[in-house]
């Protein structure tokens, strides 16, 4: 009996203990802590969290701005390369927001188009990364024309020298002087022009253009107006002149250790010599 009543009094006193504690408030808010609206208040998560951009994990209200990996690993680094960038944890999300949102990395891969970090990708003049140029045939690292063919297709040449031509043995073994043309005439006169076809009559202008419009002006300059202003063109001379068109050959120069206007560019010797060798012991 005793014991029933003290269980008793303890209930009881359980109770009222219980009935002056006051319940805790809600507090619904972001719950995540690396957002940039965390709530360490909040019980209650409201799906309202903002994640932060870049590696950096940057806000509006931060200084700066968002930062990406390079290639190397490293925030806001300067090795981007080509710029490529990739959701690393989920390949599959091809943009930052979603790959950021989600809590996974946006890496910069940033390797060059030969897979080298922060490099400049194919050198100028290659047609690979190995370093590679295109021979004459179009064929990066290849080997060009065929050895014994006349061309990229490895078409043999006639006893007349013609890419792929006709001409039989008979015909070249009668030709005594041994001489073709570019048609395989026998001692014929024909020549390429300088579009490469046969007796063609397009010919390079005087600045090496092929069927281009420029002549020599009464100056002799190729494309020139004709305003003959005779004068030095050597720039290295005294009497250099930059308006001249025509070199009259008549250019001046310094003499040696000596500037233009006459002043010794060096030491002087002890007999007063410019560049002279003689020391103080020749002079006494």
């Amino acid at each position: 009996m005793f014991k029933y009543i003290n269980f008793l009094l303890l209930a009881i006193l359980l109770l009222i203990f219980s009935c002056d504690e006051e319940p805790k408030p809600v507090i619904a808010g972001c719950t995540i802590k690396t957002a940039c609206n965390y709530n360490a208040d909040a019980t209650d998560d409201d799906d309202s969290c903002v994640i932060g951009v870049g590696c950096n994990q940057w806000c509006d209200e931060d200084d700066g701005e968002p930062l990406e990996f390079d290639c190397a690993g490293e925030c806001g680094g300067d090795l981007l390369g080509t710029g490529i960038y990739e959701c690393i944890d989920n390949p599959t999300i091809n943009d930052s927001l979603s790959c950021v949102t989600n809590e996974y990395t946006w890496y910069n891969i940033g390797n060059d188009e030969c897979d080298v970090c922060g490099g400049d990708g194919i050198a100028d003049g290659a047609c690979d990364c190995e370093g590679n140029e295109e021979d004459v045939c179009g064929v990066c690292g290849g080997t060009g024309i065929p050895f014994g063919k006349c061309d990229c297709d490895g078409t043999p040449e006639d006893c007349a020298g013609l890419c792929g031509g006709i001409t039989t043995q008979e015909y070249c073994d009668a030709c005594s002087s041994g001489v073709f043309d570019c048609a395989g005439i026998c001692d014929g006169d024909l020549v390429e022009d300088c579009t490469g076809i046969c007796g063609g009559s397009v010919v390079e202008d005087c600045a090496g253009e092929c069927g281009g419009d420029a002549v020599e002006d009464g100056c002799g300059n190729c494309g020139g107006d004709g305003n003959c202003n005779e004068g030095c063109m050597d720039e290295s001379a005294c009497n250099y002149n930059p308006d001249a068109t025509v070199d009259d050959e008549n250019c001046s120069y310094a003499e040696e250790y000596h500037d233009c206007d006459g002043n010794c560019l060096i030491a002087l010797d002890c007999a007063g010599v410019c560049g002279g060798s003689l020391v103080k012991d020749d002079c006494d």
